[in-house]
């Protein structure tokens, strides 16, 4: 089963300690929420519980991203208070997604870029985990006065962004979410992203891999392959099984 993106809730911003996101209402089961925030100030970013996990966080010259996911065990949007620096803005939005593994951290490689001011976003090159998942690249820009462009690179083909919000008061941010479809597993290379910035800014770019649900068992072209005789690993329990050694007399 491919990895979908099935939508993203609201953009929201505040200038308090507390940044309520809610995911896409059309969540199901099993489904992963992916937040991303970013906040005009170097304080950490807290999850609401520990159904989230942290992907990446960093500080980036008077900026910090952060984001993190969970997999659903409800279905619907949810309402997720993440805690943030109450004294400038923070801004965040939670994005979808269906057909991710099923256990486990739904995500392999990481790789962060904190850029200096700039009108264009790098991301740090990526070796992903698997062949047939999903790329999701993530702007995070300390200035509002930009579009996001297309997420370009030599080896990945990114669609639009899914995401290109902007928070125009209070300090200003910017989010930007792309995805690129995997059939390889191949390094990614340098990969840019181009914005319409008319004053640049520090930005940051996140870039990380979805693995799908054949990522378990190594079949439909997710996992890996082996030739015949050779031993397999057994999920779970990290063994590994060879096969039975014909003997004179077997039957």
């Amino acid at each position: 089963m491919a990895i979908t993106y099935v939508g993203a809730g609201a953009a929201v911003q505040t200038g308090t300690t507390t940044l309520t996101l809610a995911g896409h209402a059309s969540s199901l089961i099993g489904d992963i929420h992916i937040a991303q925030i970013i906040s005009i100030n170097n304080v950490a970013v807290t999850a609401p519980n520990a159904t989230w996990t942290e992907i990446a966080q960093l500080n980036f010259t008077g900026s910090r991203g952060a984001i993190f996911w969970k997999r659903l065990a409800a279905a619907g949007a949810g309402s997720y208070a993440f805690t943030v620096g109450g004294t400038t803005t923070s801004h965040g939005i939670v994005t979808a997604y269906r057909g991710c593994k099923a256990t486990g951290a739904p995500f392999g490689a990481v790789t962060t870029s904190a850029n200096a001011s700039a009108d264009a976003i790098t991301y740090a090159a990526i070796l992903p985990h698997t062949r047939n998942g999903m790329l999701v690249a993530v702007g995070l820009y300390a200035e509002d006065a930009t579009t996001a462009g297309t997420v370009s690179g030599a080896v990945y083909v990114f669609a639009a962004p899914v995401v290109d919000e902007e928070n125009a008061t209070l300090e200003d941010s910017w989010i930007s979410v792309s995805h690129a479809p995997m059939t390889t597993n191949a390094t990614s290379g340098a990969i840019t992203q181009a914005t319409t910035s008319t004053v640049d800014a520090v930005n940051l770019g996140v870039l990380f891999d979805l693995m799908d649900e054949s990522s378990l068992s190594g079949v439909g072209g997710g996992g890996l392959t082996y030739p015949a005789g050779m031993g397999v690993s057994r999920p779970g329990d990290g063994r590994v099984s060879f096969p039975r050694r014909s003997r004179a007399g077997d039957r």
